[in-house]
């Protein structure tokens, strides 16, 4: 008969090492959901806003240096981005001439305009309701980042489930025996429900009770069992070894999903400069495009007339020394001016960059024009 409880202990083994391998898992993913969020978040952070039209110094202040008494301009991003990364959406909204990421909101739709309700940060719950023109409001929408959060947060259900069901059988104390009976007593029906019947007993107590004795008689066999799980550790490989091993997988599966070049984060360094320009072409200056056009939605139809808009400095790593002879061919050609370089470059116009030059000695269209005119 003890061949039944050695049964049962393998059994409660073999959902302990579920169990860890599940957390396991759990662990790995988060870790690599929060690495990855974090890059892109802190390479956004790096953006500098520029306005061009009236008021520009005070307006990209808040942007730029500080939006509230508690955050500078890089911080408030990096928070602005990894919040609609993990919720898909964002809010920015004024309070006290300061600016703040919303913690938590609700979002009324209306074709007249939305309304936000219940918008906190901290302690701080709004006492009034927001119109969509009061607020900077952001949307991000990725069918598999949300598969992959969703999934997540159902393995955190599954596996607090499971720890509670352990819980109580993690450190008891069990005892086995052997029922001595007749060879063919174990065929017997009135045999077999008997049996049933005390191993469900047993199962019972050991499910609610810390600890659990077995009576038997001098004719059984008495022995006791542990509760030891079945993970790895029998192996030589440690718990931080595996989850080190499935976050740098995970790494690679989040990457993809967010459109990173796969390696770039936890890759080889040679490869690295190719890869981070793609990323920040294809991930970061996304986020800004996407920012950009909040801020100019803001804008009046009187300024937008004059010309006014918000741009963003690129963080893409740039060499201007590697791109000097081509920004020669462009200016002396006339196609660009030296100030639309700069620009692409991230750097601020100059007085008398918006003048177009030609020729080899750079000389304006004016010059080149007067000096045709003396040789006819």
């Amino acid at each position: 008969m003890g061949w039944l409880f050695n049964r049962n202990k393998k059994l409660i083994d073999e959902d302990i090492g579920k169990t860890e391998e599940a957390l396991r898992e759990i662990s790995a993913k988060n870790m690599a959901l929060e690495i990855v969020v974090s890059f892109v978040a802190n390479a956004f952070s790096k953006t500098t806003f520029k306005f061009k039209g009236e008021n520009a110094q005070q307006r990209l202040y808040f942007l730029n240096n500080s939006p509230n008494i508690n955050q500078s301009g890089q911080s408030f991003l990096q928070e602005f981005a990894e919040t609609l990364i993990h919720n898909g959406e964002a809010v920015i909204f004024e309070k006290d001439d300061q600016f703040f990421v919303a913690d938590s909101f609700y979002r009324e739709e209306n074709i007249t305009g939305d309304i936000f309700k219940g918008i906190t940060k901290g302690d701080w719950s709004s006492p009034t309701d927001l119109i969509r023109d009061e607020v900077l409001y952001f949307k991000y929408k990725n069918k598999r980042l949300e598969s992959f959060v969703d999934k997540l947060w159902s393995e955190y259900g599954t596996i607090l489930s499971r720890l509670l069901a352990n819980q109580k059988t993690a450190n008891q104390i069990r005892a086995t025996f052997e029922l001595k009976t007749k060879k063919n007593a174990i065929d017997d029906k009135e045999t077999q429900i008997a049996i049933k019947k005390f191993v469900g007993s047993i199962v019972s107590k050991i499910r609610k009770e810390d600890v659990v004795v077995i009576p038997t008689s001098p004719e059984n066999k008495y022995s006791e069992v542990g509760s030891s799980g079945s993970g790895n550790s029998k192996k030589g490989i440690s718990y931080l070894d595996q989850v080190d091993s499935l976050k740098k997988m995970y790494v690679d599966d989040v990457s993809s999903i967010l459109n990173i070049p796969r390696g770039l984060i936890l890759g080889d360094k040679a490869d690295n400069d190719k890869n981070y320009n793609l990323f920040i072409e294809t991930v970061v200056e996304y986020f800004q495009n996407l920012f950009v056009s909040e801020l100019n939605k803001t804008l009046t139809p009187e300024e937008y007339q004059k010309g006014m808009k918000y741009s963003a400095n690129s963080v893409r790593y740039r060499d201007i020394f590697e791109l000097a002879t081509n920004f020669d061919k462009l200016i002396s050609s006339g196609a660009f001016n030296r100030n639309e370089l700069r620009e692409e470059s991230g750097y601020d116009p100059i007085e008398g960059g918006d003048q177009f030059l030609i020729t080899k000695n750079y000389m304006t269209f004016t010059e080149r024009n007067e000096e045709d005119n003396v040789g006819t």
